[in-house]
This record gives C-alpha cells, structure tokens and sequence, in this order.
C-alpha cells in the first residue's frame, strides 16, 4: 500500500501544491550529510508516523533530516515548482534581492576591471544580474560575465552591455574559478552539501569572494515542536533537508580543510518579507528577531549569511 505524506498545510513552503509518497523518500546513511561526520543526534521529529526526524551534527553544528526525496521524485518537484504559481519564471517573489545585496556589498573589493560571477541555484538570474549593477557601480568595473546554475529554464534578458549571462543546470563542466560567488538560499536544498560546498570554496579565485545565505530556523522549530504550536509546520522538509547556525560558519574552514579564507561578515540575514508583499510576515520577523540586537548569542533570527574573502598570496 502507498501512503500518501501530504503536507498541503504547510505555511511560506515549497511544498504547498505537492504531494509524496512514502516510496519517494531514502534515508541518509547515519552519516551527517553536510560535512560527513557519524557523530550525530537525534534533534526533533518531522513526523512521527513514518519516523523522519532531525538530526544534530556536533561536529559541524549543522543540523539535516533523516531522509531525503529520490532523484526521480527531487526532479519531479523542482519541474512542478518552476511551473506553478509564484514560482514561475523568477522564483520566490516576496525577497527582496536589493536588500540582500545591500547587506554584502559593503565587504566586496573587487580590484579586476572584469570579472566572472557564479550564482549557484540562482533561479531566472535575477539577483546575479543586480549584484552584477551593483558593482560596475561600486567597484567601477568594466564587464561582468554572470553563470548561473539553476534546475529553471527561463533566464533574465541582460539590458546592460557590460553584463552578459550565460545559464548552466549542473556544475560537472565547471573548471573556471571566479572572483565572486553566490548561493543564496540554495545549500538547505542540495541533498550532500558537503561536496558543493568544497566545489564552491575551490572555485574562488585569490582575492575573490564568497556569499552564502541559509536558514537558520531550528531554534524556531525546536520550540515551536515543544509547545505543540503550529504542528503542520515541518520547516519546510523535504524542500529543505539542512539547517546552519552561527556556530556552523564559526568554524566552517576547519570543517572542510579550508585554509587561506577569511570571514569578513556573519550576521542574521536581512529580512526574507518586505512589507509590501506581505506586511504581517514581514512584521513578525522583524518582532521575533529583535532580541538579537541586544543578545548576539540570541538563536531564533530565521536565517544567516556570511561573506567569505579568499586572501590574495603576497611573494616577498
């Protein structure tokens, strides 16, 4: 018999038009799956019928779930989801990519008058294209080549000379190092994080840089399971399979074997909703957060980004 898992409820979730089948889902080997590490625990159920939970790693301070969907039913959803609603053509509508970049841009340097951009999981382009304004501007930069890796099809038209894109969907070709990065809410989706991850900070060049988004939304989630408030929500799983603290990017250069990178900026992402698109969700997240500003050890702030800096070599 298929039991169908139908998580139709769920609020802010990818998940709100589809439905799974327990076949759909295997279960991680015991092994964290974000840096690969068999010291892990138990951190908060899913669901407890068909046993899918949470774990902790206490050797990277991340946080996965126990399953993960198949590779025919992972290309079954992100096809659905690029040609459904909202989703459609540009991704998640209610970011605000100018805020995002407002947030980095005060930490890039870049001194090339041409540089080479990669937006991992970069939907249409869209946030790519406006970094790239952004530092033709700020860094007086000549040419911008833009990659983007995304499973959509549809990419944002460059009305800019000095910036052309070009739309790749996997990373297997990819051998060019470039002198900015970015994967913005992306790393929670891919089902081994701990190979992307190394690919990316492999592929910086010296003095390039490296921004990261990811929720960070475990606190929230873990309370919220303990009061038994809002039992639908599932922190978005199975869309999301990773969650990343603080603690995670304290020490994400000894996690992977990473030398000759400094952290420039870690910090509660900017806010997900603006007022415009949705004025109560944009509010609570503004209220919840708040505590952070006087507790900066205060966890229950949704989401974190770092701006990683590949340190130039210096010859004597």
């Amino acid at each position: 018999m298929r039991h169908t898992i139908n998580y139709k409820g769920l609020d802010n979730s990818l998940l709100n038009d589809f439905f799974f089948n327990k076949e759909d889902f295997v279960a991680y080997d015991g092994q964290c799956p974000i840096c690969l590490s068999y010291d892990i625990r138990k951190y908060a159920e899913i669901d407890i019928k068909y046993n899918f939970f949470f774990n902790y790693c206490n050797h990277c301070h991340g946080v996965s779930a126990s399953h993960h969907l198949t590779e025919e039913a992972t290309s079954r959803f992100y096809n659905a989801f690029y040609t459904t609603g909202d989703h459609k053509g540009t991704g998640i509508k209610c970011l605000n990519y100018h805020n995002v970049i407002k947030q980095f841009l005060p930490y890039i340097s870049i001194k090339n008058k041409e540089i080479k951009l990669l937006d991992f999981g970069g939907g249409s382009g869209m946030m790519a294209y406006a970094t790239a304004e952004a530092l033709l501007e700020r860094c007086k930069i000549n040419k911008v080549h833009i990659i983007v890796c995304d499973y959509e099809n549809e990419t944002v038209t460059s009305a800019n000379k000095n910036i052309n894109i070009e739309k790749i969907n996997n990373m297997e070709n990819i051998t060019n190092k470039f002198d900015f990065i970015i994967t913005s809410a992306t790393m929670e989706h891919i089902t081994y994080p701990h190979a992307m991850l190394r690919l990316l900070f492999s592929l910086i060049e010296e003095d390039g840089y490296f921004y990261i988004r990811v929720p960070y939304v475990m606190p929230i989630y873990k309370m919220l399971t303990k009061i038994k408030m809002f039992s639908w929500y599932k922190a978005e799983f199975p869309s999301h399979l990773h969650d990343f603290s603080s603690l995670f990017f304290e020490k994400i250069y000894d996690t992977y074997n990473i030398s000759g990178f400094k952290t420039l900026f870690s910090a509660p992402s900017c806010f997900e909703y603006t007022f415009r698109y949705d004025p109560f969700k944009a509010a609570l997240t503004r209220l919840i957060r708040f505590p952070y500003i006087l507790f900066k050890n205060y966890p229950f702030v949704g989401s974190w980004s770092i701006v990683s800096h590949r340190e130039a070599l210096t010859v004597n």
